[in-house]
């Protein structure tokens, strides 16, 4: 089978960051998902967020038995445990993040895509998110930070993490 797509997933309880691309540097489609804040993480995860990355799953599945996704899911660090938000609804935790982590990828395994893992600390080599986005601002064109309203870095991360897989794969970029 060949790579022809990967699907990059930031994942959290309040949005899931994605990214569609090709190993020839090209985005295919890249985005925030997000449902309703007055709902509970769990439920805006699991009706509105997961239904929601089902579709973009289903939008970009090969048309042939020869090329194949892969999803690359980014998962926490072991420092993440201690961070908390202040936003109300988001239920506060690690656990609430594993549980959407979790969901995301019994979605992408649930659709046939094949799904690996990496942690933030890991892919980021420590580059601070700030650092990551202007990156992302610079080197892809399409990409505008206020228009997505990615002020969280939620889609930027995803396409780095696109490019952190694809580099790691041997593919340049």
């Amino acid at each position: 089978m060949k790579i022809t797509k990967l699907l990059s997933l930031d994942p959290s309880s309040t949005a899931i960051g994605y990214c569609v691309s090709t190993g020839h540097g090209q985005l295919v489609e890249f985005g925030k998902i997000t449902g309703p804040s007055k709902l509970d993480a769990i439920n805006r995860l699991d009706r509105d967020m997961i239904p929601d990355l089902a579709n973009i799953i289903q939008n970009h599945m090969p048309n042939s038995e020869v090329d194949q996704l892969v999803a690359i899911v980014e998962t926490p660090s072991p420092g993440q445990a201690g961070k908390k938000t202040k936003r109300w609804g988001a239920m506060r935790g690690l656990a609430t993040y594993g549980i959407a982590v979790g969901m995301v990828l019994n979605e992408l395994r649930h659709a046939g895509v094949i799904a690996q893992t990496t942690r933030a600390d890991q892919w980021t080599n420590g580059t601070k998110k700030g650092v990551r986005q202007i990156w992302v601002e610079q080197k892809y064109e399409k990409y505008d930070r206020a228009k997505l309203k990615d002020s969280g870095g939620d889609v930027s991360d995803a396409i780095s993490l696109g490019d952190w897989w694809w580099t790691r794969q041997g593919v340049m970029r």
